[in-house]
């Protein structure tokens, strides 16, 4: 309901005004579109208040609080990556809390403990190749742990065999480079 019509049902009864006539009427319609366009603000401002529902504006101002930000397209899934870059905390170093991170870039990543104490490994199990926004992504990680921690960032190619369960035939694979066999991409 506007509030043009809010305001004449509610004035109607009191029997002071005409809410029919222009001169009255016309005021209350003025009034009543102020207050439709002054809600429309709050209520634009209330779902981007939220990182739960902000759609636009309200991301990009949560973005720039931010020292990094998500690598990803995607409206919901962006404002998914950037909740869990604000869970950083001092707590953050587990392999479970680095894990969480990465994926605040947007990225699904494997953290695991390397072979030696001080070393992580970070591999990106559904990119072949190196990941998009990969320098952002390093960024960020990098950024989180201590410096004694060392990374490696384990990158995995398409090989001959994988090719062969893709169904990928000589013929498909003479029109290919190496990048796109390798990568998957065209």
């Amino acid at each position: 309901m506007s509030h043009a019509r809010y305001l004449k049902e509610l004035l109607e009864p009191i029997g002071i005004y005409d809410v029919n006539a222009n001169f009255n009427g016309g005021e209350l319609e003025a009034v009543g579109q102020a207050l439709d366009q002054v809600m429309a603000q709050l209520d634009d401002m209330q779902r981007e208040m939220s990182l739960v529902t902000a759609e636009s504006w309200g991301l990009r101002y949560i973005a720039d609080a931010l020292a990094v930000a998500p690598v990803v397209d995607d409206t919901r899934e962006y404002a998914e990556a950037m909740a869990r870059l604000l869970r950083i905390g001092g707590d953050s170093f587990t392999v479970s809390a680095i894990a969480d991170t990465i994926k605040g870039c947007g990225v699904l990543a494997h953290v695991a403990e390397g072979e030696t104490l001080g070393k992580l490994v970070v591999t990106f199990p559904n990119v072949a190749g190196i990941p998009n926004g990969f320098d952002e992504i390093k960024k960020i990680i990098v950024g989180i742990l201590p410096a004694q921690v060392e990374v490696f960032f384990d990158f995995w190619y398409r090989f001959w065999e994988i090719l062969e369960t893709l169904g990928t035939t000589w013929t498909d694979a003479q029109s290919c480079t190496w990048y796109t066999i390798a990568t998957g991409e065209s």
